[in-house]
């Protein structure tokens, strides 16, 4: 196995799920034996990839991670021009505010806040989340083109996550074309039971579609039965800002519509 290689394989095997690791589990996973993979695993935690636990035997990423990941955030110019309006977002509604990033066939967390009506013990930061049962995901896909959905759904199963799910291609392009019409995408316990989230896409100078912006909470939170269109108002303003900055040059034309200069 080549260097680079073998650190990637190491490395990502550390995931949420299984955050720690003892090194004749990690070895048998990565179908190495412990002595071989003795000498990386030093390796890591000198160079502060990795730290490792005397007390209980294990390993588990290091502050370098943390630091090339802060690095790397910095770098995407969607988060620089969303952080303010996250936060303002998160302060007058107590909710959860998210960014979000297309990743390959998924999403990917960028940032995100949690409000009052919304506690959590971890980060979403870094977390992937499948595009077809997130309102993120389906204001990514509303900027796709007929021609590159077709290909995604192709080639993208659609599993479900709670009974909500929309698994049904046919019923995904109708809601895709829904959510094109009127600015913003909904998330009603789709990807988890008892949640909610109501999210809008940021436009490039190129008007692609390039990440998206959201609020989510418990479903009794959120209420967006009562209160999509407040949040949706308080999104569209903001992403609608933040697509300016990144060059993108609308002209609202309703509430809910924008037409392109």
């Amino acid at each position: 196995m080549q260097m680079a290689s073998k650190l990637h394989a190491i490395l990502t095997r550390f995931r949420e799920d299984q955050p720690t690791w003892r090194q004749v589990d990690l070895a048998r996973a990565l179908e190495l034996s412990p002595s071989a993979l003795s000498r990386s695993l030093a390796s890591l935690v000198e160079t502060g990839f990795l730290r490792f636990d005397a007390d209980t035997g294990s390993y588990r990423l290091g502050p370098t991670v943390v630091s090339l990941a802060g690095a790397a955030i910095n770098e995407y110019e969607e988060f620089r021009h969303a952080y303010a309006e996250l936060h303002a977002l998160m302060a007058s509604t107590l909710l959860g505010a998210n960014l979000a990033v297309p990743d390959d066939d998924r999403l990917m967390y960028l940032f995100h806040l949690d409000g009052p009506k919304m506690k959590r013990g971890n980060t979403l930061i870094g977390r992937h989340a499948p595009l077809h049962a997130t309102a993120l995901g389906k204001a990514l896909l509303s900027g796709s083109s007929a021609e590159a959905l077709e290909a995604w759904l192709t080639n993208t199963s659609l599993p479900g996550y709670t009974v909500h799910t929309i698994t049904d291609p046919a019923r995904l392009r109708t809601e895709l074309a829904e959510v094109r019409a009127r600015g913003y995408a909904t998330e009603q316990e789709e990807l988890a039971l008892g949640r909610g989230c109501i999210a809008v896409p940021i436009r490039a100078r190129d008007g692609h579609v390039v990440a998206a912006m959201s609020l989510s909470g418990p479903k009794d939170a959120i209420r967006l039965d009562l209160e999509a269109d407040t949040y949706a108002g308080l999104l569209l303003d903001a992403t609608e800002r933040i697509s300016a900055r990144l060059g993108y040059r609308t002209a609202v034309t309703s509430r809910w519509q924008t037409a392109e200069l």
